[in-house]
């Protein structure tokens, strides 16, 4: 009698483990489901926004200086998109210090667009596959995992003034650059990325003060 007694608790024990493990598997899989949903939609929300910006100053912003200034003159602050969106994601990020918000480029005019060895060979997959724009997945940055977004920006016509021929770029971008970083691109090649990047780390955190 005993026997069986023992063999009906120690079955309705492991029944009752097995179902605990299952609950737990499943919050553990709805949690990791909506958290990852959430990341990803504030990467692709900060992504989206620096394209905006870009689009708006490259579109209707330099435009209008253009027609204000000089041929021979470009003012970054108010014509160069990286220069801006840069500069405003900078105040971004004072908020947000630990996620990553850029314009990399193999061979940047600024040094703070400079890409790392992680971004060049993004940089080359894009340059591999011409007709791909985007690419998302997790990266490794100086040894930390981040869930990044990169939206490839290609050479085209309409960029030759800046980034052709150094002789033909207006003369205040050469007196402010130089004459090497940045020129001599070819059509269809990728002259940078638009980089959003979200550690991995703050992800997990996040994953297990939700499960607690």
């Amino acid at each position: 009698m005993k026997s069986i007694t023992t063999k009906v608790l120690i079955s309705i024990g492991g029944l009752t483990i097995c179902f605990l493990a299952l609950i737990l598997y499943y919050s553990y899989a709805m949690t990791n489901k909506q958290i990852n949903e959430v990341i990803e939609q504030q990467a692709s929300m900060a992504l989206q926004f620096d394209l905006a910006i870009r689009g708006y100053i490259g579109g209707s912003i330099r435009p209008i200086m253009y027609q204000l200034i000089d041929e021979d003159e470009f003012i970054v602050e108010a014509m160069s998109t990286s220069f801006v969106a840069r500069s405003i994601f900078e105040e971004v990020r004072k908020k947000f210090p630990e996620y990553i918000i850029k314009f990399s480029s193999d061979n940047p005019r600024n040094p703070i667009n400079q890409a790392g060895a992680e971004e060049l060979e993004i940089i080359e997959h894009f340059n591999n596959n011409p007709g791909l724009e985007r690419w998302e997945g997790v990266i490794t940055i100086n040894n930390i995992e981040y869930m990044a977004k990169f939206n490839a920006r290609r050479m085209k016509k309409s960029c030759l003034y800046c980034h052709g021929d150094p002789k033909d770029a207006p003369a205040s971008m050469i007196e402010k650059y130089g004459a090497v970083a940045g020129f001599h691109r070819e059509i269809g090649k990728v002259i940078g990325m638009d980089t959003v990047a979200i550690p991995m780390n703050q992800i997990n955190e996040k994953r297990w003060s939700e499960l607690k």
